[in-house]
């Protein structure tokens, strides 16, 4: 029977014999740049086969319970250098609001992502995308056209969410449509039906904290409808529970108020139909502003 001892010794005896040829190894010509380039290559065969198609849908997939819907992401096409792309994404929330984009483009620092990922750390996103198409159908609202932006923003790893930072959108060719509303009761509580609006091009600046996202201005151009919008949402968990505190102000030769420019008159200052929503993402509410 080996007896403990034999054990440790001939363990002693093997790392002394592999220290020793590590030792002439190392004396080699040119050994230490060939250790060197070998582990730059695992480090880089690592990062290049690491799975990073599938860390971004289980990422965003284990969103769905927090954002309340089920989300389906198509066939993914993520570089180190270039351009990504999306084949689509749609968010379906429970209560039958639905988004929709398709053929996006991502120009982000995907390395700079996987290191964050392996060390655990926030992930940082800076960079630009597009999208060929993009449609928005809910009950209150439908929004449908192309969109491209920049982002710059630090997203928290748990729980996952905005944390910090700014984006800019560009909507073009959007068509937007709102459903019946009625006015408020000081102003005669008549029903608005707006037809469909055209938008050649609406700009939005947003800015995130931990607590509120800044709404730094969001301009619409066209004959349909022009104006501004600026204002904040207070952060809630359940994003459809954020708090609005929204002021819009429209020019009073829009399109849309051709019919209606007796009914809104009290709100019009300096040529400008002023608006406040209040409410909840979820529940909004408008108000005339007198």
């Amino acid at each position: 029977m080996i007896s403990f001892s034999e054990i440790t010794g001939a363990l002693k005896t093997g790392v002394s014999q592999v220290a020793a040829i590590l030792k002439e190894t190392i004396r080699l010509p040119y050994a230490k740049t060939y250790l060197a380039a070998s582990v730059v290559l695992i480090c880089l065969f690592t990062v290049i086969t690491f799975p990073v198609e599938i860390l971004i849908k289980r990422e965003l997939q284990g969103q769905e319970r927090l954002l309340g819907g089920n989300l389906l992401i198509g066939d993914m096409d993520i570089r180190y250098v270039g351009d990504s792309s999306i084949d689509k994404f749609d968010f379906t929330w429970n209560n039958g609001d639905e988004l929709h984009l398709s053929d996006i483009v991502l120009d982000f620092n995907t390395l700079g992502l996987v290191f964050n990922h392996i060390l655990k750390r926030d992930y940082r996103l800076d960079g630009s995308f597009s999208f060929t198409r993009l449609k928005y159908d809910s009950e209150k609202i439908r929004i449908s056209g192309t969109a491209n932006g920049n982002i710059d923003l630090r997203m928290q790893r748990n729980p996952f969410m905005m944390k910090k930072g700014d984006v800019t959108v560009l909507l073009q060719n959007a068509v937007i449509i709102l459903p019946p509303f009625n006015l408020p009761e000081n102003f005669g509580g008549f029903e608005i039906k707006l037809p469909p609006v055209n938008c050649p091009s609406l700009t939005i600046e947003i800015t995130f904290d931990e607590s509120v996202i800044r709404l730094k201005r969001a301009v619409l151009s066209g004959k349909d409808l022009r104006g501004m919008c600026s204002g904040t949402v207070s952060r809630n968990r359940f994003f459809r529970n954020s708090s609005l505190n929204l002021n819009i102000a429209i020019d009073e030769n829009s399109g849309i108020l051709e019919s209606y420019k007796m009914l809104v008159a009290k709100s019009i200052t300096d040529e400008k139909l002023n608006i406040q929503i209040k409410g909840t993402v979820g529940q909004p509410s408008i108000e005339m502003a007198r």
